[in-house]
């Protein structure tokens, strides 16, 4: 069986780190977390049942980030646990009413020498996750007047913007890749409470970078992070939660760009892209074979869903928002291109068109998220000819990046000669 990848979270016992360590367990990561409030013990044992509800397996470390100390303490519990970490998340945060200093310590100080003894142990595609919030990231943007606003979350945002500075300059290139989430007046949270209650203006201008009236919740956050942790992101990506478009510093797309290109073929495609076009009608942004590992033209094919992190189809603004599901149908699209060019790659059906006539028992068993690696698999294409009239049957299916079917069903073609028609 092999080995889970390890995912080391920060402030696990409650809000966005709760949430983040239940997803990622059922992403079919072992989570070992950090909390420092005995008070919240109980909500820890809560959070450890939910994980192991996934079969995943949670060691949570009570320790304070503050104490030099916890660091060592972490590393040894993570030897015990298993040693490397594929995934780490920079959650935890504090130091509203106190010092300058002290919130730097708690925002600056404590995560770095965590992240420095952790170094080590990180995979060579490890991912680095910083939650942030929108007032921490525009911090050194913003206008004296909206400063003025912020009160004593001042040195919060303050040290929170110095950090995601300076781990923007320290994770480039390739390998470990660093996510940025960044997130607007999470309701649910300690903080977005206390601000309701003592800083209304606050709240209000936050509010005004909303394209809603309303602000996004923890598990919105929760599921951006586990989003950016499963996606084949490049380092730097900044995943915005609850922000309009026009308040963002690192928007995915310019706004008013014009398409961007197809993304490019999965490493190890024995067909390119324009190799496929060939064979089959379809083209981007309408085109989600992502790569071809193998082909046996009349049976059967392997490949691969097309990366879908940067779509010029934006049906992530709608399905769903805050929480882009991939649509079960742009799978089955994908399948059922791929099963075209196993018919249509055949010399005496070259140039024709395979267009759907029937689908029988498909079944949606698992999600799938943008940047997932899906594996398409088409096999037993049944091709018959009577009256004229060129008729097939497949049965398709997709597996998701730990090998589980995600998809799957039959479906029925039909081969028609555009030319004549």
């Amino acid at each position: 069986m092999a080995e889970r990848p390890i995912a080391v979270i920060t402030g696990t016992s409650r809000d966005v780190g709760r949430y983040v360590s239940i997803g990622l367990a059922q992403a079919g990561y072992d989570i070992l977390g950090v909390y420092r409030n005995p008070q919240h013990d109980q909500d820890q044992a809560d959070v450890i049942k939910e994980v192991k509800g996934h079969k995943a397996r949670m060691v949570a470390v009570r320790a304070d980030l503050l104490d030099e100390a916890t660091p060592d303490l972490v590393l040894a519990k993570l030897e015990d646990f298993g040693g490397k970490v594929s995934a780490f998340i920079d959650n935890a945060a504090g130091g509203y009413g106190l010092t300058k200093e002290e919130a730097r310590e708690i925002n600056v100080a404590a995560p770095q020498r965590l992240m420095d003894k952790l170094r080590n142990n990180l995979t060579p595609d490890a991912a680095v996750v910083f939650n942030t919030s929108i007032p921490a990231h525009l911090f050194h943007t913003l206008q004296a007047d909206d400063m003025a606003l912020m009160g004593d979350y001042d040195f919060v945002a303050r040290s929170k913007n110095e950090r995601e500075r300076m781990l923007r300059s320290e994770f480039v290139g390739d390998g470990q890749r660093l996510a940025v989430v960044v997130g607007n007046g999470l309701d649910g949270s300690f903080v977005t409470r206390l601000l309701k209650g003592k800083n209304k203006s606050f709240v209000s201008r936050m509010l005004s970078l909303s394209d809603t009236d309303y602000f996004p919740t923890v598990m919105d956050m929760a599921t951006a992070v586990v989003k950016v942790v499963r996606g084949n992101y490049p380092t730097g990506h900044t995943e915005y939660v609850g922000i309009a478009p026009q308040h963002q510093l690192y928007p995915s797309r310019p706004l008013g760009s014009s398409l961007i290109d197809a993304p490019q073929m999965r490493e190890g495609s024995i067909l390119s892209r324009e190799e496929i076009y060939n064979i089959i009608p379809h083209r981007w942004p309408f085109m989600f074979i992502g790569g071809v590992s193998e082909v046996e033209y009349g049976k059967r094919a392997v490949g691969s869903l097309v990366d879908l992190t940067n779509p010029d189809i934006n049906w992530t603004g709608g399905h769903f928002p805050d929480y882009p599901l991939v649509p079960g149908v742009i799978t089955q699209e994908a399948l059922q291109q791929l099963g075209a060019l196993v018919v249509l790659g055949m010399t005496e059906h070259r140039g024709m068109t395979a267009v759907l006539t029937g689908v029988d028992q498909m079944r949606f068993l698992r999600q799938i998220l943008p940047g997932d690696n899906i594996r398409l698999e088409v096999e037993g294409m049944d091709i018959t000819e009577e009256k004229r009239r060129i008729t097939g049957m497949g049965h398709v299916r997709a597996l998701n990046h730990l090998g589980k079917v995600a998809v799957e069903g039959r479906v029925s073609f039909a081969l028609i000669n555009p030319a004549k028609k």
